[in-house]
């Protein structure tokens, strides 16, 4: 197909997909609005990320969260198929992976053999060289 057809085609479809999708969100939100009792509670659970690369998830302080039944946002709420997916809500330094409570989490990039740091070993060697200079000033025999 040449461009100019290609060009024209994208001028007859996407203003038809951009009023189909405004079409679907103003549909929802009027669901929504006459909808008598338009939102649900839900229980998730905070976690926090340790630092051996483990989740801690606090089961025994559930926590509430007010989320909306419908296909989008509204209100200023999560609609409730998206909160229902996510239990686990992370507080703290952002996770890399998300984690399950049934799985085991997955060990950082820095911690894999190809991700090591130039420094590691250098760091290493000067923290040795400094513990036995120490111990020969203060009079320790290595």
């Amino acid at each position: 197909m040449p461009r100019s057809r290609l060009r024209a085609l994208a001028a007859r479809v996407l203003p038809v997909a951009v009023l189909a999708a405004a079409l679907v969100y103003a549909g929802d939100w009027l669901a929504a609005v006459v909808r008598a009792h338009p939102f649900e509670t839900l229980v998730f659970y905070l976690a926090t990320p340790l630092k051996n690369g483990r989740v801690e998830v606090f089961y025994d302080q559930p926590q509430t969260e007010i989320c909306v039944r419908a296909l989008f946002p509204h209100f200023g709420r999560r609609p409730c198929w998206y909160a229902r997916r996510q239990r686990i809500h992370y507080a703290g330094a952002k996770m890399l992976v998300e984690a399950t409570a049934s799985a085991a989490p997955a060990p950082p990039p820095w911690a894999t053999a190809k991700a090591r740091s130039r420094w590691s070993t250098g760091i290493t060697r000067s923290a040795k060289s400094r513990m036995l200079s120490c111990a020969s000033s203060c009079g320790i025999p290595p």
